[in-house]
């Protein structure tokens, strides 16, 4: 690549990701304070100082002490002050997932040039359709809303920067300077210390990193061992919190009281339904992306005439099914919503639930809805370990995001957290798009593919615009 063409490509990712700040700054300028629990917040932080506040918020309802410190120092703040750091963190997320992609495949020698000569660009705008592929109410309560934000934004940003360094550890040559790695200890606090989904993301993720370097009998630094117990720490901190049962028991209270009569049965039904419908619904579009690369990607292996004939039958038959899995997703977010209808809508389910979703209940067209994406689900796991070079890490990623949702099994908010629980598991579905999209071909195909994701994107925007003004 030439001098010339590599600044071309560093002044046009500068205005890219330049323009995306004001834009989010322009839609932020519109949010002000919602009569909810930003009321709550501005009126009890604007009463007590950062430790009072800290300290009864600790004993009385959350340990996660770095977003509500977070809320106290920008609730007492001007408005534009949140603004514009959160307009930054729009801006910061689809940086760190692109910068976490390109420290992986630093390890793969078949994809170095890629890595080498830099794909920011395509990278950037592949990580700004995160923002259309996901669900409106999940983007909207987890990166617009003000009190959202700090609980849900912030924290994955700084846990994919984490994350990142991590990777560097793991997939580079592990010489990571010291100033990273206190980058790496603050970031992995603040996460692990706002949001249990990203702490317990981030925590896993280096676990496995230090096991598979034990495994391969590698020299594993005390730095990085550090940074694993640090963020234990912050995690064991945070969870270990008094406030944690008295917020509990308030959930249980008010939004669902028959939660500690239910039998484990009737948990994990609830837990199976909301999960399968929230990939059937929130996250279809992830999956659609995931299953049109995959499937390129068989059609160009075949045709490249490297396969055993074994090989081939295996390849056609992933491609295939892949593809009707595709068509019905596609024809789901159409607006055919029987094939993804499993007995879950969120939108009436966010306050009291006088009576929660029961087997007995569920319609024929429900339960086939039902065990059709649950093979949906099952086959992707399977898909993404054939045509993914990054095996391992992509389908580990996979089940941490479905892990990310299955951990609410425990929790009685289920169903009132609403669709900002989603967030976490789109961030790392979008993360397997970008993964695999490194695998196609140079050339057109990346320009059709991404085009498509774009058309993808744009397609999902307006259909959820116009379902949302048609509930007005």
């Amino acid at each position: 690549m030439t001098g010339k063409v590599a600044e071309w490509r560093k002044v046009h990712i500068v205005m890219l990701m330049s323009l995306v700040f004001i834009g989010s700054l322009i839609v932020l300028s519109f949010i002000g304070y919602s009569d909810g629990d930003d009321a709550f917040f501005l009126e009890y932080c604007g009463s007590m100082g950062l430790g009072e506040y800290l300290k009864w918020r600790y004993e009385t309802w959350t340990g996660r002490m770095i977003s509500e410190a977070f809320m106290h120092i920008f609730f007492n703040a001007n408005l534009w002050v949140w603004r514009v750091v959160n307009a930054g963190m729009l801006v910061a997320l689809p940086i760190a997932l692109v910068a976490l992609k390109q420290k992986v495949l630093v390890s793969n020698s078949e994809i170095s040039g890629s890595v080498k000569y830099g794909t920011w660009l395509v990278g950037l705008l592949m990580a700004l359709l995160c923002y259309a592929f996901l669900d409106i109410k999940a983007f909207g309560y987890s990166a617009i809303w003000i009190t959202g934000s700090m609980n849900y934004l912030w924290p994955m940003v700084c846990g994919i920067v984490a994350l990142g360094i991590v990777a560097e550890v793991a997939f580079g040559t592990g010489e990571v300077s010291a100033f990273k790695y206190v980058i790496a200890w603050l970031c992995a606090v603040i996460a692990a210390m706002s949001s249990e989904q990203m702490g317990a993301v981030l925590l896993a993720f280096q676990v496995t990193c230090i096991a598979e370097k034990v495994w391969k009998k590698k020299k594993v630094r005390l730095k990085f061992v550090i940074l694993v117990v640090v963020t234990f720490g912050a995690f064991l901190l945070s969870s270990l919190a008094p406030g944690n049962a008295l917020r509990i028991v308030s959930a249980i209270e008010h939004n669902m009281p028959q939660f500690e009569q239910l039998k484990f049965g009737e948990r994990f039904f609830l837990l199976v339904q909301w999960l399968i419908s929230s990939f059937a619904n929130e996250n279809a579009v992830f999956l659609i992306a995931i299953w049109l690369v995959g499937i390129l990607l068989l059609v160009f292996r075949m045709k490249d005439g490297n396969l055993t004939q074994k090989e081939t039958l295996r390849a056609k038959g992933y491609a295939i099914v892949g593809g009707v899995f595709l068509c019905v997703a596609i024809a789901g977010k159409c607006g055919a919503t029987r094939l993804n209808d499993i007995g879950v809508n969120l939108a009436e389910m966010t306050g009291l639930i006088e009576q929660v979703p029961q087997v007995i209940e569920m319609s024929m067209l429900q339960w086939r809805a039902l065990v059709w994406w649950f093979f949906a689900m099952l086959f992707t796991l399977f898909f993404l370990w054939e045509v993914s070079r990054e095996k391992l890490l992509v389908t580990l990623t996979y089940m941490g995001a479905v892990a990310s949702e299955v951990i609410l099994i425990f929790s009685p908010t289920i169903y009132s957290s609403g669709e900002r629980v989603f967030f976490l598991a789109g961030l790392m579905l979008m993360f397997i798009v970008m993964m695999l999209y490194e695998s196609l071909p140079k050339g057109k195909v990346r320009v059709y593919y991404v085009s498509s994701l774009v058309l993808l994107g744009m397609g999902n925007l307006f259909l959820q615009a116009v379902e949302l003004l048609g509930m007005m």
